[in-house]
């Protein structure tokens, strides 16, 4: 196989950073059609593979939780806890690197993909950490967005 005359790993974090804001702004999107939905999805699995491939750690927990938050938009309970058990133990596993967001937003996602399977008792005990997490945030805008996204805590 010839090597390509563009520079790969710069391709891949271009790809990583548009499939990744791509998918997001679908699932920010008041509504979406199941071809959009499908879109989400097929975008914020690219994302996560090419972030996988370029990406810090970092990188990895934000594609789990984009992939969590996916799922819980699409409807999808069994994925949407598969990947907000991945961001969450991407999340714990990490020491640097991670803002107050990130892991916030990693307890939002795992509360709203217990919400979605309706697990009794988890989904009291991951929105009270989700609640914890958010009122730690300092900006006021950040904890908006996670409220937008995931609920109120």
């Amino acid at each position: 196989m010839n090597s390509p005359n563009f520079d790969v790993t710069a391709a891949q974090r271009w790809f990583a950073i548009a499939c990744n804001n791509g998918a997001w702004d679908l699932v920010e999107a008041p509504t979406r059609s199941p071809d959009e939905t499908a879109r989400m999805l097929d975008l914020a699995h690219a994302a996560s593979w090419h972030w996988s491939q370029v990406g810090a750690p970092v990188n990895q927990q934000r594609a789990a939780c984009l992939l969590a938050t996916a799922y819980v938009v699409a409807r999808d309970s069994v994925a949407a806890e598969r990947y907000a058990d991945r961001c969450l133990a991407l999340t714990e596993s990490l020491t640097d690197g991670l803002s107050p967001f990130d892991r916030a937003a990693a307890l939002g996602c795992t509360a709203a993909a217990a919400a979605l399977s309706k697990h009794a008792g988890q989904v009291e005990l991951k929105c009270a950490a989700f609640t914890a997490a958010c009122d730690a945030l300092a900006n006021a805008d950040e904890r908006k967005l996670l409220v937008k996204l995931y609920g109120q805590p």
